[in-house]
This record gives structure tokens, sequence and C-alpha cells, in this order.
């Protein structure tokens, strides 16, 4: 019997995905999601939107729901801030 697919975003679910990488020309950070991290501190965090988040992750995510302590996201780098 086959297992249930997993949506969890695991090192090893990552892969390549887990490390910095460039995106059509941007970069993009890993961060995991501290235990009392809330949408907007994420964001805050980093110097972005919350949606930009969001439409970072689209691939490993669905619902804003499914950002647990512990889930790794795909932070993309500040505008005009040459940096992540």
């Amino acid at each position: 019997m086959q297992e249930p697919y997993n949506r969890t975003n695991n090192d090893e679910a990552l892969g390549a995905r887990s490390s910095n990488q460039e995106a059509t020309g941007n970069t993009l950070r890993e961060y995991t999601v501290e235990e009392r991290d809330t949408h907007q501190d994420i964001a805050r965090k980093h110097g972005i939107t919350w949606e930009e988040i969001m439409d970072a992750n689209r691939d490993v995510l669905d619902s804003e729901e499914q950002v647990l302590p512990g889930f790794k996201l795909k932070i993309p780098a500040r505008p005009n801030s040459g940096r992540p």
C-alpha cells in the first residue's frame, strides 16, 4: 500500500529549496517558523509583506494555516536592498 502524500517541508522534502538560491534574479533565504511567530511578525522581521512570503512558498503552501512552528519558509530578498 502506498503512503499518503505528505505536504511537510523537512530538509529532505525541500531538497535544493532549503538553501539560498537564485530565482528570477531574487535571492531566497530560509526561515524556520518559531513557536510564537505570527504571519505579520515574520513579514516584519524580513521587511516584506506576508503576501510576498506566501507567493514565494506557493509550491509547498496551499493555505497560511499550514504555517506552524518548525515549518521552513522561503523568504524573498527585500526590494531594492540587494541582500536578503
